[in-house]
């Protein structure tokens, strides 16, 4: 396992990390790591705080653990204007703290069928999984992470981590969710494709009880798992049935947005996520036929650095 840094000629940098699936994964921050990287100068407020004795209001940063405080209503105390004040306070009023995760996944299939890649074939498999980690209601990304299983040269601004196989790439996705500690992940048919896939395909590989305990804070046998864990939901959009299955993380909230989308476009024709972006007059994407994904993905395993 090794980390090198890229950089272009924008200034902006490009990590590449090798994950052969023993040990740590290098080269991801954890949560704690981010709040602290992105505190708008709360350190340093922090720390002149500290020297001059002032007294220091907490609010918790790492969300994996369970609390349970009683207090009397006596203790309760209206904020003075000097707490208004605070830096402090201005800081932690004015941004929430809440981390997002949004998520996507690449499949091919070597079968030539047409058809989307199906979990339970072995000629099936993910080889790509992109996350972005946000705070909610900004746009703005602070992490941009993408896992793949083929050598291919860093992406500007991501950190591209480089897996030896189909097993190990699930295994870092487990990881970086493990470290990331996410508050909400949010997908677009997540719940219909990219969930069922990682789940059945982990599951056929023998990784998904060691996955399943590395993303939660409360370990379970496989058994349970998929008992339990593993959750099938029907709700109705539009006079439809829209069925999807996720894994219930403790502590995360899960969001599929196009049963969202579907019921603001109820008349729409379609229900891609190119179509609702250009619908919302945000940057569009390209839907790309799976034959000619599956021809890039071909060409990348004759040719590294190809992707």
């Amino acid at each position: 396992m090794y980390t090198s840094t890229i950089s272009d000629q924008t200034d902006r940098t490009g990590t590449l990390v090798c994950y052969d699936g023993a040990g740590l994964l290098a080269g991801i921050p954890s949560r704690n790591n981010i709040v602290a990287e992105f505190d708008n100068g709360i350190t340093t407020i922090f720390q002149q705080s500290l020297s001059g004795k002032q007294p220091i209001h907490f609010m918790p940063t790492d969300g994996n653990g369970t609390y349970l405080f009683r207090l009397s209503v006596d203790n309760y105390n209206p904020i003075s204007e000097d707490d208004y004040n605070n830096p402090l306070f201005s800081s932690a009023l004015t941004r929430d703290r809440t981390l997002i995760l949004t998520w996507n996944i690449e499949t091919y299939s070597s079968r030539k069928t047409g058809e989307m890649p199906n979990a339970k074939y072995d000629e099936d498999r993910v080889f790509m999984i992109c996350m972005t980690v946000h705070w909610k209601d900004d746009p703005e990304p602070l992490k941009q992470i993408c896992l793949v299983d083929v050598e291919t040269a860093p992406e500007p601004s991501w950190i591209t981590i480089v897996c030896g196989s189909q097993t190990d790439l699930l295994k870092a996705f487990a990881l970086c969710w493990k470290l990331l500690a996410p508050d909400i992940h949010i997908g677009f048919n997540d719940s219909q494709y990219d969930w069922w896939f990682i789940i059945e395909k982990a599951n056929k590989l023998g990784v998904l009880e060691w996955m399943f305990n590395h993303m939660s804070f409360k370990p379970s046998s496989l058994e349970k798992i998929i008992k339990w864990e593993y959750r099938y939901n029907m709700i109705k959009v539009n006079d439809r049935k829209f069925h999807s299955k996720n894994l219930k993380i403790p502590g995360c909230v899960a969001i599929d947005v196009r049963p969202c989308f579907m019921g603001i476009y109820s008349k729409a024709e379609k229900s891609s996520l190119a179509f609702y972006l250009n619908e919302c007059e945000l940057e569009s994407k390209m839907d790309m036929p799976i034959h000619r994904m599956n021809k890039y993905y071909e060409r990348a395993l004759k040719k590294p650095d190809y992707m």
